[in-house]
């Protein structure tokens, strides 16, 4: 049984909003992003106070992230540098 915190995320995950034209959910949408090259970032923003979560291109495009979403781009990010150190050299 997942605990309300798990629901929650997942919930957020699976909501459908509108990207670049197209509706799909927030797992999806950052997804995407990841596959474009994207990665993530966490910006003060001018007042100092409050932060920002964004996924930030190498050309230096912006797309500003929830902290659910940042946080699971992040933990797909680390999955996927962590299975290239365990997988057997020269295979991907």
């Amino acid at each position: 049984m997942k605990t309300i915190a798990e629901a929650r995320i997942e919930n957020h995950l699976n909501r459908k909003i509108r990207y670049e034209g197209e509706i799909m959910t927030n797992r999806d949408m950052v997804d995407r992003l990841l596959s474009e090259g994207f990665e993530g970032k966490m910006h003060n923003k001018v007042n100092g106070k409050t932060i920002m979560y964004a996924a930030v291109s190498k050309d230096g495009d912006l797309v500003e992230l929830s902290k659910i979403q940042y946080d699971y781009m992040m933990q797909a990010l680390l999955l996927a540098a962590y299975s290239q150190l365990i997988s057997p050299q020269g295979q991907k």
